[in-house]
């Protein structure tokens, strides 16, 4: 018998061993952990093999659940209707490569029937982000929209987290071999450069749950993405009032949060003296800091005001500024915006280039109206989407 056969049989044996406690029972994530460990260093036939074995108790399993940090295991969806397909996990085989600005991780993935017995196996399933690296950061992809695509578990910098860091990157066309496995076609390159880091824990990232106030608003979609980056969240009777009037303190928050501007500082300190001591204080003190808003020196903001249209195109062209996005499209003219400064009007034609936001179909865009809650996401939405790609 051969060694390769050898460590196969002994691998099944281990992982027989390994699935018995979980036959039929309830487990944890500890105990399920070390169901898969056989996984790690193996061979893409012995992985087969092994999960051929697999019991799960997959009752209690819900999408974004995980399942094991290492290696790192995910569940990516869950059919309660269907027999064969009750539950679908993402197993993540450590490798990942890096082609221009796009990013290919490697997934094992398995389909479970309602009795945690696998009756699919899909072995090294490649799944590609094109312009992975070019994002601002990889939070951007830390949504439900990239789970089983994007391993939580490891720290995978773009290039500007990197450079902000003064830390290595991923290298074009390298490659990342994070737990050791085993491939007999080609070589990749393990991870000693370090770009790729591992946590001990992986981030539990579940689906979104759109409030019911929104879930037929014609915003409804613009507002699933803003709560699955993690930039708003509602209130909590669990709604999100779209329709009403958005505050400036409010839009500040958003946008800051957008940017992904720091506001962990603790010298952090607004220079407007109505907006001391309030929830958006520190926000606002973040925004000070750039120039989305002015510094506040001793003057008032009015952070429960509601914001106008054209308040809200400046904050936007100062962001577009700190962004450097420059808009293609052709400007908008509108009918009703006479009475703005050149100052105004430059903002306003930059950020309708940009495609961030625009007018009413009579041509006029009212600049000194206040506007919802649910135009506000919208807005911050697309311009959210934009800086990020």
């Amino acid at each position: 018998m051969s060694k390769r056969w050898m460590k196969l049989g002994l691998s099944l044996i281990l992982f027989l061993a390994a699935a018995l406690p979980v036959w039929g029972a309830e487990v944890d994530q500890e105990k399920e952990g070390s169901v898969f460990d056989p996984v790690l260093g193996s061979t893409w036939d012995e992985r087969r093999s092994l999960y051929e074995l697999l019991r799960l108790d997959v009752s209690s399993y819900e999408i974004g659940q995980v399942i094991s940090s290492k290696p790192y295991v995910v569940v990516s969806a869950k059919d309660e209707k269907s027999k064969d397909a009750f539950v679908k996990l993402r197993i993540w085989n450590g490798m990942l490569s890096r082609s221009e600005q796009g990013l290919d991780v490697a997934w094992d993935e398995l389909w479970l029937n309602a009795q945690g017995k696998v009756t699919l196996s899909v072995i090294e399933d490649w799944v590609y982000m094109e312009n992975y690296f070019s994002a601002k950061s990889q939070s951007y992809y830390r949504t439900e929209d990239y789970i089983g695509k994007i391993p939580f578990i490891a720290d995978i910098p773009t290039d500007q987290e990197a450079a902000a860091k003064g830390e290595m990157n991923i290298t074009e066309d390298g490659s990342y071999n994070l737990y050791n496995m085993q491939f007999e076609d080609f070589s990749l390159y393990e991870n000693t450069e370090e770009a790729v880091k591992l946590a001990e824990e992986a981030p539990v990232i579940m689906p979104v749950e759109v409030p019911g106030d929104a879930l037929t608003h014609w915003s409804r979609d613009f507002i699933a993405q803003l709560m699955k980056a993690g930039i708003i969240a509602g209130f909590p009777d669990g709604t999100i009032k779209p329709k009403k009037q958005l505050t400036k303190g409010e839009f500040v928050a958003l946008l800051v949060r957008a940017l992904e501007l720091p506001t962990d500082d603790p010298a952090l300190e607004t220079g407007y003296p109505d907006a001391k001591g309030t929830w958006v204080a520190v926000e606002l003190a973040a925004a000070e800091q750039v120039r989305l808003v002015s510094k506040g020196n001793g003057h008032s903001f009015e952070p429960a005001k509601g914001i106008t249209r054209i308040e809200m195109a400046v904050m936007l062209y100062r962001a577009a500024e700190l962004e450097k996005q420059y808009g293609q499209a052709d400007a908008k003219v509108f009918r009703d915006t006479d009475d703005l400064t050149v100052y105004q009007r430059q903002a306003l034609d930059v950020v309708t280039r940009l495609g961030w936001i625009n007018g009413y179909e009579d041509k006029t865009f009212k600049p000194h109206h206040t506007l919802t809650r649910a135009e506000a996401f919208t807005v911050i939405s697309i311009m959210y989407e934009q800086i990020n790609e």
